[in-house]
């Protein structure tokens, strides 16, 4: 559709027991059921994208007072999607109903409608301008109410200080609330805080491990992550290997390229010898570089391809991961291994000026190995001169 709408179910587990559950709810009239039917035909989530019937089903959801159905109309008549034309005071009705409906959820104590009410204010979707004091004022409600999203919010609200002053005591005290709510994103907060001693934190390596397992086991990807690096660093916790593989998978299963990437990593050198699979971790590490452009993943390949470990010696292979790696946004590590081949002629014509540009990016990015190679370079320049 082109933008992100908004109130779309997670993916279920079993896509077509979800769906035919879906359905049923749809023909039993269930107008939350139609919401999301609605938002898969508009994305072409699970069923073929659809935007006629799309909009059929989000219009009935509304016409029923479902507030999310109605939010979405306002979004669509205010960008023109699923085939309508940018219409102003039709997007702007759909909008006032909604408010209207989350307000009275909000009124009858819904934790939900006040969160989102909460986030509508602050970003000021469907109003002339974004209201921080009432966005603020809701997302209270909603953290008394037990809404643990609303405490989370405000937790990185009075943490980032991007629409409030600066409060990193009220900010704490929201992520701790949040935690005790069960936000896994809010537990995985406070696990970095005590690993890094950060907001004037002291480091609590045993405190932040047992936050990040906490996280982890609630769901979140970047805690599964962290834990399987752990398992296998051995710092924060005792190394196990199999663990380790255990969370990264995980992590890669919730769709974390870093998880991804480092699960690939884990069945190619640190699995344990019966589960070490070496076509299963390239092609892992393939996924995350070649289908969703992960720059660690491509630079990885590209040492590989380089070096001729897991895979054979391809120095041309090499530089087209360097390449796509620097494209995708690149960093120190990959800007100098760019550089290298320019400099070397490895998978490409030798390029004195694209070796230089490359080992200055690097170097810019303060990257040690660049930074030398540059005065070697300006020396061995001097050198000729004299």
């Amino acid at each position: 559709t082109g933008m992100k709408l908004t109130g779309a179910l997670d993916p279920p587990v079993d896509v077509k027991a979800g769906m035919n559950y879906c359905y049923k709810a749809v023909d039993g009239g269930y107008a939350a059921a139609e919401t999301a039917l609605g938002l898969f035909y508009a994305d072409g989530r699970y069923v073929p994208q659809d935007s006629a019937r799309a909009l059929a089903l989000l219009k009935s959801a509304a016409a029923a007072g479902e507030p999310l159905a109605q939010l979405n109309l306002g979004n669509i008549y205010h960008f023109g999607k699923l085939g309508t034309q940018p219409d102003e005071t039709v997007s702007k009705e759909w909008y006032s109903k909604a408010y209207a409906a989350l307000a009275a959820l909000s009124q009858s104590g819904d934790p939900d409608a006040t969160w989102r009410l909460g986030n509508l204010y602050l970003s000021g979707t469907g109003l002339p301008n974004p209201d921080v004091k009432q966005g603020v004022a809701f997302l209270q409600r909603a953290s008394d109410l037990g809404a643990a999203k609303a405490s989370y919010n405000l937790a990185v609200i009075y943490l980032s200080g991007q629409t409030v002053e600066t409060n990193v005591p009220k900010g704490l005290e929201y992520l701790r609330i949040a935690e005790r709510q069960g936000d896994p994103d809010a537990t995985a907060n406070l696990a970095d805080i005590f690993v890094r001693g950060r907001y004037g934190q002291p480091r609590d390596p045993a405190q932040g491990a047992r936050y990040l397992q906490e996280a982890a086991e609630r769901g979140n990807a970047w805690a599964m992550w962290r834990l399987g690096d752990e398992y296998i660093l051995g710092t924060l916790v005792e190394k196990n290997l199999a663990a380790a593989g255990e969370w990264l998978r995980k992590a890669s299963d919730q769709g974390n390229l870093l998880g991804e990437t480092d699960y690939g990593l884990w069945l190619l050198q640190y699995a344990p010898p019966k589960a070490r699979n070496i076509p299963q971790g390239l092609a892992t590490l393939q996924d995350a570089a070649d289908n969703k452009h992960f720059v660690k993943a491509a630079r990885i390949l590209g040492e590989f391809s380089r070096d001729g470990n897991f895979m054979p010696r391809d120095p041309v292979q090499a530089f087209r991961y360097f390449q796509a790696a620097s494209g995708f946004g690149g960093g120190p590590v990959t800007y100098f291994d760019l550089a290298r081949s320019y400099e070397l002629g490895q998978g490409t014509a030798a390029d004195p000026i694209q070796a230089k540009y490359w080992y200055s990016r690097s170097a810019n990015l303060k990257y040690q190995p660049a930074i030398a190679k540059l005065a070697e370079l300006a020396s061995a320049v001097k050198s000729v001169s004299n």
